[in-house]
């Protein structure tokens, strides 16, 4: 069992974990909080991205001055709910199976996900809710 190295994507992914932790950060605090999560998240072997569409939903991506900022939060409809929460299923789902293959990963969420930055970096159509971020690494390493 080998995962991919870090790629590309991966790299580009810590860039914006960084950017992102950098403009959320408390006032007066220091650069280090965001330059370890660049570090964590430019080791991680592989990530994947789980959306679900939703008909209601238009991201306007032109909506923020920077790539970097945050998304206005679109409250799903019922229905899209519904889908959310059939879509989290799945997500345990693949983390299951994946730890019964001796692979760690985790489930992540949060202000990354929700800027142009980041939906550039996965293609997302302007109708997808990204339901979460799950970070794959090889269970035998420490993180």
């Amino acid at each position: 069992k080998r995962l991919i190295a870090p790629s590309k994507a991966t790299e580009r992914l810590a860039e914006i974990a960084y950017q992102v932790d950098l403009r959320h950060k408390q006032p007066g605090k220091s650069t280090k909080s965001a330059e370890r999560k660049r570090d964590k998240y430019s080791q991680i072997p592989a990530f994947l991205v789980t959306t679900v569409s939703e008909d209601s939903l238009d991201t306007d991506l032109e909506s923020v001055s920077d790539e970097y900022d945050l998304l206005p939060y679109t409250p799903p409809s019922e229905e899209a709910l519904d889908d959310y929460a059939k879509t989290c299923a799945a997500v345990q789902n693949v983390l299951l199976s994946l730890r019964s293959e001796n692979i760690n990963a985790k489930w992540t969420n949060g202000p990354l996900l929700r800027t142009p930055a980041f939906r550039k970096l996965i293609r997302a159509e302007s109708n997808d809710r990204v339901v979460g971020l799950i970070l794959v690494g090889d269970a035998s390493k420490k993180s």
